[in-house]
């Protein structure tokens, strides 16, 4: 991950019921969005937005939940 955006995220700035991806064997995990916001839940709300891990496609290159960092 980014050292950069890891020490300048701000959980706080997260909009409520943005989806957030557990998936910790995505290739795309560490420029994703949803993954970083995942990596930096806090206990703030206690349900959350997910990506349905039924849901990752096997090739996970190809995910269609996958949001630049950038």
């Amino acid at each position: 991950m980014n050292k950069i955006m890891e020490d300048e995220f701000n959980y706080q700035a997260v909009p409520y019921g943005y989806t957030h991806c557990f998936n910790a064997c995505c290739p795309k995990g560490e420029k994703c969005l949803h993954r970083l916001v995942a990596v930096h839940s806090t206990n703030q709300y206690p349900t959350l937005s997910v990506v349905n891990p039924n849901c990752i496609p096997e090739d996970a290159k190809a995910c269609p939940f996958y949001k630049s960092i950038r």
